[in-house]
């Protein structure tokens, strides 16, 4: 992949960044459990698919991997990360690795499930368009032993590669911690994800990338919130554990 992936990221900026240190560690290609119902991953991208989505796609594929095995965390990172990305598909298989029914399914204790989540990040799928969202959210819904409180479905807005799937007007984020590059960005993201995981609940984190002064830096970011007070509140709560962060937009 090497310096013509780097151009790229360069070039097709933030969208790009976070999965590129994530599949630096994805050296072997993992087959999609049985219960993901997609076909086995490319190894190499198809004609007509960017090398942005080819990559996006090996995460979530090595996600789908490591939560066939049962590791659920991990998983679950993987998916926060494509998820920030703009995958809808990955935001449906976040909620997944929540969803009481699949990890029953897959044998998994019960003590790592939340259905409230999962119903939040299927929602985010429905928003982000994502096929089959609206099946899985209806039977978890169904399930009167999943205390979740049912919500009207949102209907899929139009398709746009700008912007990730979310919660209409959530524009503001913490960020957490600014480096050079994104290998130390990358490594702090899952530092912050490890250390803070309890605190930051379902929120994302993403890696940005901005210039200031005409140097490229990588924030590592926790949101989004619906109102500055509401971030501002969190970033309280992260200063109480001695980790500085500053609301943004």
């Amino acid at each position: 992949m090497g310096s013509a992936v780097m151009r790229e990221n360069r070039i097709g900026g933030r969208r790009l960044a976070a999965v590129l240190l994530v599949l630096a560690v994805l050296s072997t290609t993992v087959p999609d459990p049985a219960w993901a119902g997609d076909a086995a991953k490319p190894e190499s991208p198809e004609a007509g698919v960017s090398t942005t989505d080819y990559l996006i796609e090996r995460v979530i594929a090595r996600a789908d991997g490591m939560l066939d095995r049962r590791d659920v965390e991990s998983a679950r990172l993987l998916y926060r990360l494509a998820a920030s990305q703009g995958s809808a598909k990955a935001a449906a298989r976040l909620g997944a690795s929540y969803d009481p029914g699949k990890l029953e399914a897959l044998g998994v204790e019960v003590q790592l499930a939340d259905a409230a989540a999962a119903a939040d990040w299927y929602r985010r799928a429905i928003e982000g368009g994502y096929p089959g969202a609206k099946a899985l959210l209806a039977r978890l819904l169904a399930d009167p032993e999943k205390a979740v409180e049912k919500q009207p479905e949102a209907t899929a807005p139009a398709a746009s590669s700008a912007a990730p799937p979310g919660r209409k007007g959530k524009a503001f984020w913490i960020q957490l911690a600014s480096l050079p590059s994104t290998t130390t960005a990358e490594r702090e993201l899952v530092r912050l994800k490890q250390g803070l995981g309890t605190l930051l609940g379902t929120k994302d984190l993403r890696l940005q990338e901005r210039q200031p002064g005409g140097r490229t830096m990588f924030g590592v970011q926790t949101g989004p919130f619906d109102d500055r007070a509401e971030a501002e509140a969190m970033c309280e709560q992260l200063k109480a554990k001695r980790q500085d962060c500053f609301v943004v937009r």
